[in-house]
């Protein structure tokens, strides 16, 4: 999954070129993927526990492989827009099933697997750009401004762009990205990305093999939702309203630190060069520096998570994320470049830890993780995602950019607070649960102690001495 995230956006550029559209339809390709991601959710959601998860598994990942690896080799961007839709489909599923599925299998062990799946989704995601470079385009000609340009149907022998500029159907020249610079006169065959894509496909496909020898060698499996045994859990177990608020508080902390912790990157770029004056090319490695030390901070989670509890681990990271973040923005204010490279470095590592320890925490203190509560949580985060970018888009053009630090540094402290909130409650009404259950057994055996009592006085009555028919 972190291989086919990481892959689109050095793709991106090559794709318009094989579609032939500007940058404004192209982002069509991402849109239709969170559209398609949401759907995903929604459906493992439902039929998660009402099918074989490795079956179901194996089918996500082979419709992934089918549509990431033919994404480039149908030019027509209608369809390549309905493929990655239901290239999200696909990915929302697994996102769910894998979920569900660790959790099922390992209860409330299972917070340094989650850790871990987290590690190899950045590390694909890093890989990924790498394994493209070389097959897509490089960019060249000089930065110019934005222009618009049209095709009125592909039987058109020629297009008149703004500048007069004449180009045949099979010649055209892409508008800027976000650095302005354009591919003059280029053929769609001079990009070779169908085949970085057709390496994912295989990769991808390779991936879901084991899922369906998994699923031959053992086809009688128990529903997920039977494969729990947590003690933890069940010696938790809270009144049912208070679960079902301490889970809409999950769900909001949740649409609020996936929304932050998914704009911190994307954003960072954009900030960089425009608060500050960066060459694109100095704040691009800084993002690629943060998804490194992400990917750093959730291999160390793995073995953090053996010697203190997630419940720890998430205030540490919501703590030490608001400190690096403050870091941040007092080294953007007076522009000191070195302690935004490292500031910036340890806000990877810092807020590593959130995401994964949520549902580890809910696993733990709240209630099992099934399709549904893990489709819950994801769906929340990524509606977060698709929110998020509007209001600070809005915010950065309007007011100042500093607003990428300042809603960043707003939203870790909303989340400290909902889980602040979310943990009380689970402690108070499990302390008080755990006190009454107390207070029964000792009841209970005060009873069953006189019961005893007098059923041996019953038993032992003591008669005077005399003579029973002649004895």
């Amino acid at each position: 999954m972190g291989w086919v995230y990481g892959q689109m956006g050095p793709a991106l550029p090559d794709l318009q070129l094989i579609a032939r559209v500007p940058l404004q339809e192209a982002t069509w390709l991402f849109t239709g993927f969170a559209i398609g991601y949401l759907g995903g959710c929604l459906l493992a959601g439902s039929i998660q526990d009402r099918f074989n998860p490795r079956l179901l598994l194996f089918l996500y990942t082979l419709g992934t492989a089918i549509t990431i690896g033919l994404l480039p080799w149908i030019p027509i961007f209608i369809v390549m827009v309905i493929m990655r839709v239901i290239n999200g489909i696909c990915i929302g599923g697994q996102d769910t099933g894998l979920h569900s599925m660790l959790f099922a299998l390992w209860s409330h062990d299972g917070g340094p697997f989650i850790q871990m799946t987290h590690v190899l989704t950045a590390l694909g995601g890093i890989i990924s750009p790498l394994i493209t470079q070389p097959f897509v385009r490089e960019p060249t000609g000089v930065q110019q401004p934005a222009r618009n340009f049209s095709y009125k149907t592909p039987n058109t022998t020629l297009s008149t762009l703004s500048d007069n500029t004449i180009i045949t159907p099979r010649t055209i020249l892409i508008s800027q990205n976000s650095s302005g610079v354009t591919y003059p006169n280029v053929n769609e065959e001079d990009t070779n990305v169908q085949y970085a894509f057709l390496i994912t496909g295989v990769l991808v496909f390779t991936a879901a093999v084991p899922f369906l020898v998994a699923f031959f060698q053992k086809r009688v499996l128990k529903k997920a939702t039977r494969q729990y045994s947590n003690e933890s859990v069940d010696k938790n177990k809270l009144p049912k309203l208070i679960k079902q608020i301490i889970l809409c508080i999950m769900f909001v902390n949740s649409f609020v630190a996936t929304a932050y912790i998914d704009l911190f990157p994307s954003f960072l770029t954009t900030f960089l060069m425009s608060q500050l004056n960066w060459t694109q090319k100095a704040a691009s490695s800084v993002t690629s520096l943060f998804f490194g030390m992400y990917a750093v901070g959730n291999f160390i989670g793995v073995f953090i998570l053996a010697y203190i509890t997630p419940a720890k681990l998430i205030v540490t990271s919501y703590i030490s994320s608001g400190i690096t973040l403050l870091g941040v923005l007092l080294s953007v204010l007076f522009e000191q470049t070195e302690l935004v490279w490292v500031t910036v470095a340890l806000s990877g590592i810092t807020m590593s830890g959130i995401l994964p320890t949520l549902f580890t925490w809910t696993q733990e203190h709240v209630t099992p993780i099934t399709a549904r509560i893990a489709s819950g949580l994801l769906i929340s985060g990524s509606v977060g995602v698709m929110a998020n970018p509007l209001l600070l888009g809005y915010m950065m053009d309007v007011y100042s950019p500093m607003w990428f630090i300042y809603l960043s540094l707003g939203e870790t402290v909303v989340c400290s607070l909902l889980f602040a909130t979310a943990f009380t409650l689970s402690r108070l009404y499990s302390a008080q649960r755990i006190k009454k259950q107390e207070t029964s057994k000792m009841a209970l055996n005060k009873d069953r102690k006189l019961e005893d009592l007098e059923e041996i006085q019953g038993k032992t009555e003591i008669y005077p001495r005399g003579t029973l028919y002649g004895v």
